[in-house]
């Protein structure tokens, strides 16, 4: 694709993303939960770690697909990255598995 286009494509998934960060967070919020999110490019593993040390949470919640098993978690995957990075605890959470 032409960089324009990918340029703009990206900037979609951007916006996408944010509000639908946006919608979770307000429900977390109205739980009494103190809650920030951010959306930001770049090796996930990595802008991850920046923001841990920049914002020091007290949890880290990624959403995992598992498509290969756990041998992937702790072999190379972006949690097993983060989590050897950091030392605030990491909660994994199933997306995208239909019952």
């Amino acid at each position: 694709m032409l960089p324009g286009t990918t340029s703009r494509l990206l900037d979609l998934a951007v916006a996408e993303d944010e509000k639908f960060l946006g919608e979770r967070k307000a429900e977390l919020e109205r739980q009494g939960l103190s809650v920030s999110s951010r959306v930001t490019r770049g090796d996930p593993a990595r802008v991850i770690n920046s923001a841990v040390r920049a914002l020091q949470p007290d949890l880290i919640v990624l959403g995992t697909h598992g498509k290969s098993g756990l041998e992937v978690v702790w072999e190379g995957s972006v949690a097993s990255k983060v989590l050897r990075r950091s030392r605030v605890p990491l909660l994994l959470v199933p997306v995208g598995r239909k019952g």
